[in-house]
């Protein structure tokens, strides 16, 4: 059906209420379908805090992996394609999930800033966009697997290197082949 397909009629028809009931929490699609994606992100979008940026990074990534991979993905997916002719869209996903991913990041970067971890500007550099990036390319562009043992892998390989932050002495087992391209 994707996005253009999608009515507030269908929606009250399987949620078997009036479009009033629907137009009152929603007022557009494109909101209703934002509040889907951020109900997917509830249950995963944990703001951690182990004590050590290593292991935030891996439950924030591996939050957003299985983020991508389930209902929530599915919808976002279908969202970025109508967003790029619908600004008003583009904007309910700027201040609803993207916000909302980015201030974990933010808070796990300056509380890893707080501890000396990282130097202070870590959190806005390209190390730290390199690890959602990379999944967010397998996702959109490259079809390549996404699961939480990538996350951890792109931590350790890719953004504590680029954050000059310490690493594992013995890293996983991951090949660099499972990085590239299919």
């Amino acid at each position: 059906m994707g996005y253009a397909g999608l009515t507030m009629e269908d929606v009250a028809a399987t949620a078997g209420v009036s479009k009033a009931t629907i137009y009152r929490r929603w007022s557009a699609k494109g909101d209703l379908l934002v509040s889907l994606i951020d109900a997917a992100s509830d249950v995963t979008l944990v703001v951690p805090d182990t004590g050590s940026l290593r292991d935030d990074l891996i439950v924030l990534l591996g939050g957003l992996a299985d983020v991508l991979v389930g209902p929530g993905g599915k919808a976002s997916r279908v969202l970025l394609g109508a967003a790029t002719d619908d600004r008003a869209l583009a904007e309910a996903l700027r201040r609803g999930p993207q916000e909302r991913w980015g201030q974990a990041f933010r808070t796990v970067f300056a509380r890893a800033v707080s501890r000396g971890d990282v130097d202070p500007l870590a959190g806005t550099s390209l190390g730290a966009e390199a690890g959602p990036g990379i999944l967010l390319l397998r996702w959109l562009v490259t079809g390549a697997p996404i699961n939480r043992e990538l996350a951890e892998t792109v931590v350790d390989r890719v953004m504590l290197p680029l954050l000059g932050a310490d690493r594992p002495k013995s890293s996983d087992a991951s090949s660099i082949e499972d990085l590239a391209f299919p």
